[in-house]
């Protein structure tokens, strides 16, 4: 008798379904731990652009035209300028302190309650464009962000 060398084509194909499986299982979730890594540096200098700010308040005795418009170029931001890009984030600080993920994914940020005076007083938020979006923000409203979601 012949020793049986090899596999069924029955067991190949068995072999790949499981494997194609654990691929559709993993890669979403991989996804979404590589995004949460991004999304730490974009947190962080959101943090840092604030406390920035704060500071520039406080100096200022919150005054408002203290603070907005020109006020930002003594700022000492990670930055020149009112808008800056890395590979992942746009940075904006304008009337709000806002981070765009590739524009079309999330945004996050501060809004002022009562203008550029009342700075300690932000509201956090994510807006989500995007089904990965969608995950970030739920993330981050248990961290204190108020969420918005648009349709794709």
């Amino acid at each position: 008798m012949k020793s049986k060398k090899g596999f069924t084509l029955l067991e190949l194909l068995v072999v790949v379904l499981i494997i194609g499986i654990l691929a559709g299982i993993a890669l979403p979730q991989y996804e979404f731990a590589v995004e949460k890594t991004r999304l730490a540096e974009g947190l962080e200098n959101l943090s840092y652009i604030k406390k920035m700010i704060d500071l520039k308040a406080l100096e200022c005795g919150y005054n408002g035209e203290c603070i907005a418009g020109n006020g930002f170029d003594y700022i000492e931001l990670p930055f020149e300028g009112l808008y800056y890009d890395t590979k992942y984030w746009s940075y904006d600080v304008d009337n709000e302190i806002i981070a765009y993920r590739n524009s079309d994914i999330y945004a996050i940020g501060y809004y002022p309650l009562d203008g550029w005076s009342d700075l300690p007083n932000t509201t956090k938020f994510c807006e989500s464009y995007s089904t990965l979006g969608n995950k970030v923000c739920k993330y981050l409203e248990s961290q204190g962000f108020e969420p918005t979601y648009y349709e794709e």
